[in-house]
């Protein structure tokens, strides 16, 4: 998996763009920040597949929720939460 190390003005650039329906900007904000949130969930989990499983929830419930999401600088808040909740 690449990753890009990007800081939040870009991910939140990314996010507005994604939430326009750029789904290559959702596909960079994935690349970008899938690493930290698999590292957090197979702490978590123990597991590589529980971490896999958790992840995909996480990004699944940003793609339905991102338009919610008042602040876009709370995007990495946003997406460590939902992961660890994902993993409960």
């Amino acid at each position: 998996m690449e990753e890009k190390r990007m800081g939040h003005r870009q991910l939140e650039q990314l996010l507005l763009r994604a939430r326009e329906g750029d789904e290559q900007a959702f596909a960079q904000l994935y690349r970008a920040t899938y690493r930290a949130q698999w590292v957090q969930a197979r702490a978590l989990l123990g597991s590589d597949a529980l971490a896999e499983e958790a992840v995909q929830e996480s990004y699944l419930s940003l793609f339905r929720h991102m338009g919610e999401l008042g602040n876009p600088r709370a995007l990495v808040a946003y997406l460590n939460g939902s992961t660890y909740l994902a993993g409960l």
